[in-house]
This record gives C-alpha cells, sequence and structure tokens, in this order.
C-alpha cells in the first residue's frame, strides 16, 4: 500500500494506527484530516514505522502538538508536503 486516506474517521484511535502501520510499512503518503481521538502517539508511530512518508495530512486533528509534530520531522526527513492546522508552529 502506498497510499492511505481515512480522514474525517471519527472511531478512529491511535491504537488501531499504531496496528495498521506495522502492516504497511511501503507507505508515502497517509491522510488522518479530521480524526478526532488521534494524540501524538500516532506521530511517533509514523516516525518510527515511516521515516520515508512522504506526504502526510494531519488537519483538524486537535489532539496532536507542535511538539508532536516536531518529533516527526525530525525523524521523518522525506516529507515533502505535511498539512496541519494552523495552530501548530513548525
Amino acid at each position: 500500500m502506498v497510499d492511505l486516506r481515512i480522514d474525517g474517521c471519527e472511531l478512529v484511535t491511535d491504537v488501531a494506527v499504531v496496528e495498521l502501520l506495522t502492516h504497511c510499512l511501503n507507505m508515502t503518503s497517509l491522510s488522518v484530516a479530521f480524526c478526532d481521538k488521534l494524540t501524538n502517539r500516532t506521530l511517533r508511530a509514523i516516525a518510527q514505522s515511516l521515516d520515508h512518508i512522504r506526504s502526510l495530512d494531519i488537519q483538524g486533528c486537535s489532539k496532536m502538538t507542535n511538539r508532536g509534530t516536531m518529533e516527526l520531522l525530525m525523524s521523518c526527513h522525506s516529507i515533502e508536503l505535511l498539512h496541519c492546522d494552523p495552530n501548530i508552529r513548525i
């Protein structure tokens, strides 16, 4: 799998995304926009499992923070496109 979009899935949790990432190591594009239950735990899992990810959309994920986003960017040097909320300061 290269591209996955699960935008707006209100029932998606960090646990589900972490499990998914263990099976989709070739993913280069992920969109979890407006999945309200996701936190920095998801960002850490992406950083650990998908260091080659090129595109990530985390808009509307209000529980993700500046710190989590910066940790992700420090590990994922291949990111070309990051969509996030304006309150995330990079």
